[in-house]
C-alpha cells in the first residue's frame, strides 16, 4: 500500500476520477457531496465525458485535500453515493 504522506505534499490538491450513471443533476451532486461531507470547494469547473455507448460518465473533480486520511475517506464515501459506479 502506497504511503501517500511520502509522496504528496499535504494540503494539495487532487483529481477525483467519477464513473457516474448519466442521470439529470449529477455534477451539482457531486458538488454538494464535496461540500457538505468534507467541507471542500471544487477547485475548478467538473470536467464530463460520455462512455463510448452513453452509458456512464467520466467526471473529473479536483479538491484541496487535507491530509491522506481525507483523502481516502474522501475515496470510500463517495463510492457510496447513488449513481457512483466507480472511484478512480
Amino acid at each position: 500500500m502506497i504511503n501517500f504522506n511520502k509522496v504528496i505534499d499535504f494540503p494539495s490538491p487532487v483529481d477525483f476520477r467519477v464513473i457516474v450513471c448519466d442521470v439529470p443533476e449529477i455534477e451539482n451532486r457531486i458538488i454538494t457531496f464535496f461540500a457538505e461531507r468534507f467541507n471542500l470547494k471544487v477547485n475548478k469547473p467538473i470536467t464530463k465525458k460520455p462512455s463510448k455507448n452513453g452509458t456512464y460518465f467520466s467526471l473529473s473533480v479536483t479538491v484541496t485535500v487535507k491530509d491522506e486520511k481525507q483523502m481516502n475517506d474522501i475515496y470510500t464515501e463517495l463510492a457510496k453515493e447513488e449513481d457512483v459506479k466507480y472511484v478512480l
